[in-house]
């Protein structure tokens, strides 16, 4: 997701914050991270007030990124092409 629409969507937060969450959805896309990981993902980033901590929604993201990569070592056959169809390790 572009940084500017994350920027648009949500002004009230700072750009620091906004290029957190930025880089999280696209680190969640771009390895391709499940729907049910993504989920849980936002659970655990979320807070009791229904506020997130968008520092720990990053490093969730990265961590399943990590998690993407270690399977995919562990058996090439479920490699998974870059969002934009190409090959990642190009």
């Amino acid at each position: 997701m572009a940084l500017e629409t994350i920027r648009t969507a949500l002004p009230e937060l700072s750009p620091r914050t906004q290029a957190r969450f930025a880089r999280g959805l696209d680190i969640i896309s771009e390895y391709g991270v499940s729907d049910e990981r993504r989920q849980q993902i936002m659970q655990e980033a979320g807070r009791a007030n229904g506020s997130m901590n968008f520092a720990k929604f990053l490093r969730l993201a990265e961590d399943a990124a990590r998690e993407v990569l270690a399977a995919e070592a562990a058996d090439p056959s479920t490699k998974l092409e870059a969002s934009d169809g190409s090959d990642r390790d190009s």
